[in-house]
């Protein structure tokens, strides 16, 4: 199933009762925490079987420069199923047929589970202290979710607290200098540490979400001015 067909389909059968969202492609989204998060799903097919989709609910902070969608923050909707002897076994099954025959009834269903388990959760993400809580899960196995983290404590936390996390993945990045991401993760960050207030921090946080809202371009995310 192409991202042009699943667009339509989400037109067709999720946008009517999810208004609030916007669309762009394969991606439902609305931003949220002063505009610079954004939260909503991916509906993704392809890969091996292009008739098996994944549907993931998700937050992004913007101002952790990307190119594409990343996603550190996430849950994948699924359907609840009873197999075994006697029905007693209860199974999820996170892959959505999206065969020809069977799109209609599933973006019916995932409409509906939508509802049930993603909107609740995207619901309570709806400032930056919620974002951090949710990502900080991962923090310690990557270095980009620390990122995020990071960046995220800027916009609530304490100086102290902001300081040694800046301060943590400055060390972090030093660490290793061979990939160009990791180095421009330590200019970046060293740029958030040299500002003397919150204030400054977030007009550099803004700039940064700046070149990920150009990348994106997505039609209804602003650049901050």
């Amino acid at each position: 199933m192409t991202k042009k067909e699943i667009e339509k389909f989400i037109k067709e059968y999720i946008l009517p009762t999810h208004s609030n969202y916007y669309l762009h492609k394969n991606i439902l989204y609305k931003p949220f925490g002063d505009e610079l998060f954004i939260k909503g799903y991916s509906f993704d097919a392809g890969g091996r079987n292009p008739d098996a989709m994944h549907v993931t609910y998700f937050i992004m902070p913007l101002f952790v420069v990307e190119e594409t969608i990343s996603i550190s923050y996430s849950q994948e909707l699924y359907y609840a199923y009873r197999e075994g002897l006697f029905n007693l076994k209860r199974s999820r099954n996170r892959v959505w047929d999206v065969r020809i025959a069977s799109r209609d009834d599933a973006f019916k269903l995932i409409n509906t589970i939508m509802d049930k388990q993603g909107e609740p959760v995207l619901a309570k993400l709806n400032d930056a202290k919620n974002a951090y809580d949710a990502i900080k899960k991962g923090r310690k196995d990557n270095i980009r979710v620390y990122e995020e983290c990071a960046y995220t404590s800027i916009l609530f936390a304490s100086r102290h607290k902001q300081d040694t996390m800046l301060k943590w993945l400055i060390r972090e990045a030093k660490k290793d200098t061979q990939y160009d991401y990791i180095i421009a993760i330590r200019e970046r960050t060293e740029l958030l540490l040299s500002q003397s207030t919150r204030e400054e921090r977030i007009r550099v946080l803004k700039e940064f979400a700046n070149i990920t809202i150009s990348n994106l371009k997505f039609s209804h995310l602003m650049p901050f001015t």
